[in-house]
């Protein structure tokens, strides 16, 4: 009996999408605006999964924010290399801490996974 494996390479760049996103569809190809890149990364998630503490800056709100040259951004990870950080991302800030810093990343663990909006242990948000 022959038996025939499949094997499945998993994306491992999925960090990188975002940054894809940016400089193939509204540098490149400008199929859609900056603003609403931003808007369908952001608030339209947190309204789509009910994250009523997350999505746009304000008060009460968990600060996260990512400061970026737009016309220098690009994925720099592989296969080979996925954890290479995107060229252009100047400053990411999470939960009011900062990520990184002038390019360069900080060691700041700020953020966590939200598994399940049941399982959300209670946090405060950056005033």
């Amino acid at each position: 009996m022959i038996r025939v494996i499949r094997v499945i390479r998993v994306q491992l760049r999925s960090s990188s999408l975002q940054t894809e996103i940016c400089r193939s569809r509204i540098h490149n190809r400008h199929i859609i605006t900056l603003p609403r890149m931003i808007q369908s990364s952001s608030l339209q998630v947190s309204e789509t999964f009910n994250l009523k503490d997350r999505g746009k800056l304000g008060v009460g709100y968990f600060a996260d924010v990512i400061v970026f040259d737009e016309k220098t951004i690009a994925d720099r990870a592989t296969y080979e290399n996925p954890e290479v950080f995107a060229e252009g991302m100047k400053y990411v800030i999470v939960n009011g801490k900062v990520a990184i810093d002038g390019g360069k990343y900080t060691g700041a663990m700020a953020g966590r996974a939200l598994r399940k909006l049941t399982d959300r242990a209670p946090e405060t948000p950056s005033q």
